[in-house]
């Protein structure tokens, strides 16, 4: 039964991100209506989050019905990162409006909260799947490349544990023989990330780690 529900909520979670994505080409005189309708939507997608990683569901990594509808989750936040995040993006957006009235997710910090959650717990289950790791990996090389959306990382406690705590004794994908393009993504991405301000303790909290881990 698991495995329909899951089949179920994966298919319904792509549609959800193609009508997002679809916002790219609406016209400005439907934004508004069209906003509400993504923050309905995208409410129920992210509330989905406080599910699936809790209980019974913690068990379901290895089975291909979870990994499919992780997969779409990831391709939701894709695309609600092209469109509800980043430079050109009003805070103010009702896509917030809706988030807020639902989840209590008011601006992008907080979304950015949640999905850089969800891209640890990724690294942490699914180190034997290189593919959804490829992924995981993309979604947060994505955010860390756009310059709001980077400054915007560097203040959340989840990326200063990331930096301080990146090796396979926190993120098992790294363990795995198949995962080498993936782990080099991975510490690109840290590395801009560490760069991006001038911080010279964070740099030694990385190369300190880097040398435990290759040292012992």
């Amino acid at each position: 039964q698991l495995s329909i529900l899951e089949g179920q909520l994966a298919w319904m979670v792509s549609i959800v991100g193609s009508v997002i994505r679809g916002r790219l080409s609406s016209s400005s005189s439907s934004a508004e209506s069209q906003e509400s309708i993504d923050g309905d939507l995208a409410a129920r997608v992210f509330g989905l989050l406080s599910v699936m990683d809790t209980g019974v569901h913690q068990q379901r990594y290895q089975e291909n019905s979870r990994q499919r509808l992780d997969m779409a989750v990831l391709g939701f936040f894709q695309n609600f990162r092209k469109v509800y995040i980043g430079e050109q993006v009003m805070q103010s957006s009702n896509v917030y409006s809706k988030l807020g009235e639902r989840l209590g997710l008011t601006d992008h910090q907080a979304v950015l909260t949640l999905l850089l959650q969800k891209i640890a717990t990724n690294l942490k289950v699914y180190g034997s799947s290189e593919g959804l790791v490829h992924l995981t990996l993309g979604l947060f090389q994505d955010l860390a490349t756009g310059y709001m959306s980077g400054k915007l990382l560097l203040k959340l406690e989840a990326v200063h544990f990331m930096l301080g705590h990146h090796t396979s004794a926190f993120y098992s994908f790294l363990d795995h023989a198949a995962n080498s393009r993936n782990r080099t993504c991975y510490y690109n991405t840290l590395a801009r990330l560490l760069f991006m301000e001038d911080a010279p303790s964070r740099f030694q909290r990385l190369h300190g780690a880097t040398a435990e881990r290759e040292w012992g």
